[in-house]
């Protein structure tokens, strides 16, 4: 699809060889809705636009463009209520039980939606969906970044360096490597993982009960609450280190 057809006689004119997020207005878009159902397979990146009526760009595979009244931030809130079914964890258990605390992607059935740094006091981030990435290129300063999706002729480029944009798509890649771990039946090389996180998820739930209660709970207590609810407690940084022994396809920063 031909970038350039998306968009206006002004956005054609401002935007030219490569469309750069920063300089994105709603006058720029053919496309304005206030309602339409999303179908999130088609969306390959969501930013966010200054405008008080519009409020986020979608960036659709077989669509136009379009400006969108919700935020992206409530977006990502109702993309994770419409997928959260696909996994019996949560992404930010996912992400931190390999060591990721921030910029927490959406890893939802073949989905994998990254964040990207907020380029100012705003909360709504862009998201791109990193399954749509074919390839990224810094630019000649490295202070920004050219992302170019399949089946898009032309690049998009977003205020970030290209070091960040990888470091986010290894965590999105990691995250569903992880997934696929969780997932597989009957294979014993795989066992100490998934008792490790399961243990590190339990753990995790448990504590956040208590201290809402103002209960402090002990490392015994801990243990002997795994052993009863889970069958086994399998300290979760020996999950971990098994993760890194046996998961060649991950590729894990551990700077």
């Amino acid at each position: 699809m031909k970038l350039e057809a998306q968009l206006s006689a002004t956005g054609k004119r401002i935007h030219q060889d490569t469309l750069d997020i920063t300089k994105l207005r709603l006058n720029h878009l053919d496309s304005r809705r206030k309602r339409c159902r999303i179908n999130w397979q088609d969306v390959y990146m969501i930013t966010e636009l200054n405008n008080k009526n519009y409020r986020t760009a979608i960036f659709f595979r077989t669509e136009k463009i379009t400006g969108y009244e919700l935020t992206t931030k409530t977006l990502l809130q109702k993309l994770t209520v419409e997928y959260t079914t696909n996994n019996d964890y949560t992404r930010e258990e996912l992400a931190h039980f390999i060591g990721e605390k921030e910029y927490i992607p959406c890893p939802f059935g073949k989905l994998g939606f990254i964040a990207l740094k907020a380029t100012h006091r705003s909360k709504n981030v862009t998201w791109i969906s990193a399954e749509h990435i074919d390839h990224i290129q810094p630019t000649r300063n490295n202070d920004a970044t050219d992302v170019f999706f399949k089946s898009i002729d032309s690049p998009v480029r977003i205020p970030t360096t290209s070091y960040f944009l990888e470091k986010r798509l290894r965590t999105i890649k990691n995250i569903h490597w992880l997934l696929n771990i969780l997932r597989t039946e009957n294979d014993d090389r795989y066992r100490q993982i998934k008792q490790g996180f399961k243990t590190f998820v339990f753990i995790n739930r448990l504590k956040k009960v208590a201290d809402q209660f103002g209960i402090i709970i002990t490392e015994e207590e801990k243990i002997a609450a795994c052993k009863q609810e889970l069958g086994f407690y399998y300290k979760p940084s020996l999950g971990y280190d098994t993760l890194l022994q046996v998961s060649r396809e991950f590729d894990l920063d551990q700077d």
